[in-house]
């Protein structure tokens, strides 16, 4: 998820490095939006065999969370739509996350439809949000115990 972070912090002209976080909601409290949390999804695995090798197959869920502080409807959803396009423009740039180790395939998959974020006390909202999904899939070698 790292990986991610950082390809999201260099969109210098999106976000402060500082507003791009991994599972830490406590952003939202500082900083200035557009905001990125980026947190882990569900997960899969399968046997898989390469050159007479084994290893397995991991398919990693990743979530990412984009917030933009609520100022009116239209400014508010037209600032989520660029903030999103731009997350997923830099993203396909890299489908192996920057050649990192074992990753075959990193990609955008989905997103969900922007939603209103109020406080707990009922007052806002105070962000309009939605959250993307990202499939990974990595191929990792088995070796030690029984193999």
């Amino acid at each position: 998820m790292t990986e991610i972070q950082t390809l999201i912090q260099g969109l210098t002209s999106s976000f402060a490095s500082t507003d791009v976080t991994v599972s830490d909601w406590t952003v939202l409290d500082r900083g200035s939006p557009p905001y990125a949390v980026i947190w882990p999804g569900t997960w899969d695995m399968e046997d898989y065999t390469f050159g007479g090798d084994d290893a397995v197959m991991f398919k990693w869920g990743i979530n990412i969370d984009l917030f933009e502080r609520y100022l009116n409807e239209v400014d508010t959803y037209v600032a989520l739509e660029a903030t999103n396009q731009a997350v997923v423009n830099e993203l396909n740039k890299y489908p192996t996350l920057g050649a990192l180790a074992g990753v075959q395939y990193a990609r955008i998959t989905g997103g969900d439809e922007p939603s209103q974020v109020f406080a707990r006390d009922g007052g806002g909202p105070h962000f309009l949000m939605t959250t993307m999904r990202m499939r990974i899939e990595e191929l990792a070698d088995i070796t030690g115990g029984e193999y």
